[in-house]
């Protein structure tokens, strides 16, 4: 892939799976992310003073927002198995397969548990 970069806006270096790397800008970002097939793996920094610096995916989400940049790449779909039934229902619980966009494992089982109550048998598919 061939990326050109602006040296006037942030830089970013992509690090995955199988020593695969590159550099981009933020408007090339989510081209270069989904390049990788393992995107759990993928190490993004950002280089300040020279040099690259670790950087958090909430911080490139708050980047990507601010010039107006789709973001949606950035969240991953956890899908669950589990048996349960929503906050508003009432007496039997059912068999419920349910997805969640979310940009981490834990965000994911906290917005499950704020939909669903009597949760049991909790896997991911």
């Amino acid at each position: 892939m061939k990326t050109t970069i602006d040296n006037n806006e942030r830089v970013f270096l992509l690090t995955g799976d199988f020593n695969q790397s590159f550099i981009c800008n933020l408007k090339d970002l989510e081209r270069c992310f989904n390049c990788f097939e393992d995107k759990d793996a993928v190490l993004i920094q950002h280089k300040w003073n020279n040099r690259f610096i670790k950087c958090s995916k909430k911080s490139i989400i708050d980047m990507l927002k601010a010039f107006k940049l789709d973001h949606g790449f950035m969240s991953h779909e956890y899908k669950f198995n589990f048996v349960g039934r929503k906050n508003t229902d009432v007496g039997k619980v059912y068999a419920i397969r349910h997805t969640v966009k979310a940009l981490t494992y834990d965000k994911a089982i906290k917005q499950l548990y704020k939909s669903f109550e009597h949760i049991t048998n909790l896997t991911q598919y």
